[in-house]
């Protein structure tokens, strides 16, 4: 077979029977080394840039072909004949190698970038068939070759042959993958050198079928080359294609590398706005922010800021809000009609001229809601064609950050409205006085609503006309005009409107009343007042109307739905503070009741309890006692010569008298009172009297007290009570001599009017203690060790019998003032208790 293979060969290349041809063969091997170095030397300048090891390899391989192929060509092949043939197959098989490294590292490659993904089992398919057929024509070597041919070169020309073909199959593969002309050639191109490098075997030294090889190898290097300068003139080509575009891209990116910058910077500036704004608290502060970021892209003397408002809101706002400075300006508008919807597209940033000025207004707008505008004058807007959009941009921002600060603005008006809410109500908790509850309301309820004055009216259940209680200054006449319209038929309406509805009202000079809520009016006639504005508002107990509280304002500044429903939370305060002062005073006066009903069940009871001594004290004393003194009548006729019989018997006739005026005490306490006998009294007379019996009691009782008496008056006789007066007078002189221990003074004084008399009775004894200035007028209540505690008694329902009143004054332990007013009536016949005939002793 091998022989006949031979023969086909040696037959259809007859035309190359050249003949030992050194020249020839010399020329043919030196053109393929240069070439294959030129090319080994593309490939690895590809290599080194692209950074391709599959390049590399293939690069080496024609390196290592291009040397061998040198070394061949130089070679002797008469003298030199098995270097000659060893450089040959040097050539051919390290090609191969070099280029099966290359092939499957790209084969890798592809199929770790999945780019080759079909028919990879034909690959492997092809490429084992390829290899047997190659292990088999190597291990069975031509036996016809001669001897300069070893089985050595026959087995590697073998193996490149397969090789080669193997190369091909892949590069073939790649094409079907691909779909690049330039992979279909290289494929044939690695085919025909696989055929050529076969043909070795069949080949003898310088017969057709070796000149043939060679033809296929010089074939194989002539179309790499052309593939290869192809391929380099077309990178050329794309690669000044591409430098031409990468300079373009370059002017693009530098161009948009500028944009950008600009962007960066205004995004900054933005950022710097919102960061700055989000950290500053009130309107001064982010009018400063909006003002120093503006600068930023145009100068500018100063700007203007307008709000926009509901029409009830313009005159509050503009208090609140309106200021003007050197670098800016605000002011409140109302909300224009154009405004209300906002339209399908929002002008951040407009154009305004008026006259020759122009000025560059900003919309502020925040969900969807418009705010109002910032105005900037400017001198030429042309100036600012390419700084617009920066420009529309931070007017976007600007609506949020002004939002933000009303919001704030807002809340904070809000807290302070609530603390002095809370400020009142903790007051109003620490009172329960009416008055005190609408001085309050003059006082605090104008400053929390922020008006120039308040006014209140008011009226208790038990009339129903109105009265002017509390009045802010200067606001005195129109209010108490007002009160006098309230008597009218308007007034009445007005009222009953009040009543009904619960709602605040407003009145303005020159207009009509008009119920805020329900929008109806009533007549404001002949009515010239000081304030423009005033806010009524009603003052609602037990659900009845019980007054009215005005708010006025000077200036025309609308009290607008917030500031009224304000007014009402600050009005019921007042109402619950009201309330509580009705209930305490129902309370209280109910407890004093209560107190006085008690005192009086307990004073009955014990003069309940009197009477029922009093009968046993006058069956128990007074019966021994008549029996007493008629012994010492009997006796006192046989005494006369006995002067210490005399004295014993005179103190027998001390101490049953004595005895006689306690039980005559405790019988007037238990008793009814009965008429008073009014007759002519000269006071002074009177007080003098009751001071000798005394001065004879201090005498007789060996006492170191001082008596003495002061009258004023003109000395007419009044028509009085003189046996009352005289056991009064006699009975708190008595108790100031008792209250001196060692030594004293007790004054008497008494001064006469035309309407009134005052007694006072002063001593320099003990005094009384605090605690014990109260019950010293109960029945039975003493301090001291001797007396039954009924002297004081007496004498209290004595002066309450008159109408008059007993106050004490007492520095303990350093004395005591007992005083006593009693009013003047000629005509009255008063009830009066009964009363003990005047005494001159009394315990």
């Amino acid at each position: 077979m091998a022989m006949a293979l031979k023969d086909d060969a040696v037959t259809s290349l007859d035309f190359l029977d050249l003949g030992p041809n050194v020249a020839v063969h010399t020329m043919v091997e030196l053109f393929c080394g240069v070439v294959a170095l030129l090319i080994a030397s593309l490939l690895l300048i590809a290599a080194l840039h692209t950074r391709k090891l599959s390049s590399g390899l293939f690069g080496i391989a024609f390196l290592a072909m291009g040397v061998f192929d040198l070394m061949h060509a130089v070679t002797n092949p008469f003298t030199q004949v098995s270097i000659f043939v060893m450089f040959h197959t040097l050539s051919v098989a390290t090609g191969a190698a070099f280029m099966l490294a290359g092939a499957v590292v790209q084969l890798y490659a592809s199929y770790k970038e999945r780019s080759v993904r079909a028919g990879r089992d034909v690959l492997i398919s092809v490429t084992v068939i390829i290899i047997g057929m190659t292990i088999y024509f190597a291990l069975n070597a031509p036996t016809h070759s001669k001897p300069e041919f070893d089985t050595f070169s026959h087995l590697m020309h073998a193996l490149a042959g397969g090789v080669f073909a193997v190369i091909a199959v892949s590069v073939f593969h790649l094409y079907g993958e691909r779909m690049t002309a330039f992979s279909l050639v290289i494929a044939a191109e690695l085919l025909l050198f696989a055929v050529g490098v076969t043909l070795f075997r069949v080949s003898s030294l310088w017969d057709p079928v070796w000149w043939g090889w060679h033809f296929v190898k010089v074939v194989f290097y002539l179309v790499t080359l052309i593939i290869i300068v192809i391929r380099y003139v077309g990178a050329m080509k794309l690669a000044d294609s591409s430098s031409r575009q990468l300079l373009l891209k370059n002017e693009e990116l530098a161009e948009a590398h500028v944009r950008l910058s600009r962007l960066v910077d205004d995004l900054q500036i933005r950022n710097w706005m919102i960061n700055k704004a989000s950290s500053s608290f009130g309107l001064d502060a982010t009018l400063a922010v909006v003002a120093e970021t503006l600068r930023k892209y145009t100068d500018f003397a100063s700007l203007e800021l307008v709000l926009y408002a509901s029409p009830d809101e313009v005159g509050e706002s503009q208090n609140r809000f309106g200021r003007k400075r050197d670098d800016w300006c605000v002011s409140v508008a109302p909300r224009p009609e154009a405004a209300q919807d906002g339209g399908a597209a929002v002008r951040w940033l407009s154009v305004h001229r008026e006259g020759n000025h122009a000025w560059l207004r900003f919309a502020l707008r925040a969900h969807d809601d418009p705010l109002g505008y910032v105005a900037v004058p400017i001198a030429d807007p042309a100036q600012l064609s390419d700084k617009w959009q920066p420009l529309s941009d931070i007017a976007a921002e600007m609506g949020q950050i002004f939002s933000n600060t009303l919001m704030y603005e807002k809340w904070n008006q809000g807290c302070l409205f609530r603390l002095g809410l809370l400020h009142v109500s903790l007051i109003l908790r620490s009172t329960l006085d009416h008055r005190v509850v609408r001085t309050m309301i003059c006082r605090e309820g104008g400053r929390l609503l922020d008006s120039d004055g308040v006014a209140v009216l008011y009226r208790t259940k038990s009339s129903a006309a109105f009265s002017l209680e509390e009045c802010g200054s200067g606001y005195r006449a129109e209010s108490e005009y007002l009160l006098s319209w309230l008597q009218t038929d308007a007034g009445a309406r007005m009222l009953e409107e009040l009543d009904r509805e619960r709602h605040g009202m407003t009145w303005r000079n020159g207009s009509d009343l008009e119920v805020t809520a329900e929008g109806r009016s009533l007549s404001d006639e002949n009515l010239s007042c000081r304030s423009a504005v005033r806010l009524i508002l009603p003052l609602v107990e037990e659900n009845d109307l019980t007054g009215i509280v005005i708010f006025f304002r000077d200036d025309p500044v609308e009290f607008s739905a917030e500031t009224q429903q304000n007014g009402y939370l600050l009005i019921r305060q007042f109402e619950l503070a009201l309330e509580n002062a009705r209930i305490y005073e129902d309370l209280r006066t109910a407890n004093l009741l209560l107190l006085k009903a008690e005192k009086r069940k307990l004073t009955a009871e014990r003069l309940f309890a009197l009477g029922e001594m009093a009968a046993t004290v006058a069956h128990e004393i007074r019966n021994p006692l008549g029996a007493i003194v008629n012994c010492a009548a009997v006796l006192r006729g046989a005494v006369l010569t006995q002067p210490k019989a005399k004295a014993a018997l005179e103190i027998i006739e001390d101490e049953s008298k004595r005895l006689e005026r306690l039980a005559t005490n405790f019988l007037n306490v238990g008793k009814s009172p009965k008429p008073i006998r009014i007759e002519p009294v000269r006071l002074e007379a009177a007080i003098e009297k009751v001071c000798e019996i005394m001065r004879r009691h201090v005498v007789n009782r060996e006492l170191a007290v001082t008596i003495s008496a002061t009258y004023r008056g003109d000395g007419r006789a009044v028509m009085f009570d003189s046996d009352g007066l005289h056991e009064v007078v006699l009975n708190l002189v008595l108790n100031a001599v008792q209250a001196i221990e060692m030594e004293g003074e007790v004054k008497v004084t008494i001064r006469q009017r035309a309407s009134s008399i005052f007694i006072a009775v002063i001593d320099s004894g003990i005094g009384i203690l605090p605690a014990m200035r109260e019950q010293v007028f109960e029945p039975f209540v003493t301090g001291r060790s001797e007396g039954a505690g009924v002297g004081l008694a007496i004498v209290r329902r004595l002066i309450m019998s008159w109408n008059g009143a007993i106050r004490i004054w007492s520095a303990h332990p350093s004395g005591a003032c007992f005083a006593v007013r009693v009013p003047l009536k000629h005509d009255a016949v008063l009830p009066v208790e009964k009363r003990s005939p005047a005494l001159t002793l009394a315990s």
